[in-house]
């Protein structure tokens, strides 16, 4: 009964949230709700996203504000709906099968990103709710509402990522005029903005990917092709429009995980453990076995080897470098505001 009743319970919950979230709940938007609570019903997780979206909506109700996402829980739709992330996943492609892993053994994780005041209150809440096993709701060490400077402007944090569109901060950006801007404030990737000059939301959040240890090598190659215009091409066309944003740079695991699924006819939580083998150095035998599966499966699905080879071949290469997306988004989102809230502090 205990079951039945957190599945309906998880379910009335999300709807409620999408109709909240959306205007119109679109067949792409119900199919991928469907998926997600389907997956986590079967799996009995329900119990843990509803105690979740409870702890959630006493944070909210006190009086508290949380960032917009972290590591990555963006990728749920469910996560969205029950306002535990602020970042549409469809909006920006991203993954349930990056959030969701249902081998046995995984724990289930989401960190919340509360301003720096209220982390001994909400410490105490998540002390305080009886956590389901196998699942792990705790905060993160440092928050990004942090960068914000006065708490009333956190407000309009929302409503003004939603639409990263404004002239006046962008040509901040550009210039690199980013001190104290969250992820954008240190000299390197002031150096970066003024040489690359991004000019939306994506650009930053590829920046936001190679601006990590171990991903910086990717910045000439990505700044050369940006600039003249140069986009690396497998042949495939479904890959080719997918890593089109990114000049044929595999940047995001997600990237990785959505060419095991198209290419190589993964099922879609197989697509995880595929992107993380190819963290491995070269030599590794279980690489070594991934590639010459992956290669047969593309055959067999009707794709040309020698495309296909090709395509390996960078995956191979940019796979150790690649970046959570989800992160990356987020992280993007909130520098671009701390950008607007810089740019206009001399507005009325």
């Amino acid at each position: 009964m205990e079951t039945k009743y957190f599945n309906q319970t998880l379910r009335k919950l999300v709807y409620a949230g999408a109709a909240r979230r959306y205007k119109d709940l679109t067949p792409a938007i119900v199919s991928r709700l469907e998926t997600e609570v389907y997956t986590l019903c079967g799996q009995g997780r329900a119990k843990t996203f509803v105690l979740w979206a409870n702890l959630v909506d006493e944070i909210w109700d006190s009086g508290m504000i949380m960032g917009l996402g972290f590591g990555a829980a963006p990728g749920s739709l469910v996560n969205y709906c029950l306002n535990i992330t602020h970042v549409d996943p469809l909006q920006y492609n991203l993954l349930f099968e990056r959030f969701f892993d249902p081998a046995p053994g995984k724990t289930l994780e989401v960190i919340l990103d509360v301003e720096n005041d209220y982390v001994e209150t909400v410490t105490r809440l998540i002390a305080d709710m009886r956590q389901e096993e196998g699942s792990s709701i705790k905060l993160c060490e440092s928050s990004s509402l942090a960068c914000i400077p006065h708490r009333a402007l956190i407000n309009d944090f929302y409503c003004i990522t939603a639409q990263p569109t404004d002239p006046k901060t962008w040509e901040m950006i550009q210039a690199g005029d980013t001190e104290e801007c969250y992820r954008l404030g240190s000299p390197i990737a002031r150096e970066q903005l003024a040489t690359i000059k991004p000019t939306d939301i994506f650009e930053l959040t590829a920046l936001e990917a190679m601006l990590r240890p171990g991903n910086m090598e990717l910045l000439p190659q990505y700044r050369e092709a940006k600039q003249q215009n140069r986009v690396w091409k497998c042949g495939i066309g479904e890959v080719d429009k997918l890593l089109a944003r990114t000049y044929g740079l595999i940047l995001y695991q997600e990237q990785l995980m959505t060419i095991a699924a198209l290419v190589g006819n993964y099922p879609e939580f197989g697509t995880l453990p595929f992107m993380r083998t190819l963290f491995r150095g070269p030599g590794d035998s279980a690489l070594a076995a991934c590639r010459e599966e992956f290669i047969a499966s593309a055959r067999d699905n009707g794709y040309d080897e020698q495309k296909v080879q090709a395509l390996w071949e960078r995956m191979e290469r940019f796979g150790p470098c690649t970046f959570n997306k989800s992160h990356a988004v987020c992280s993007a989102l909130t520098s671009y505001y701390c950008a607007y809230v810089k740019a206009h502090a001399g507005d009325d």
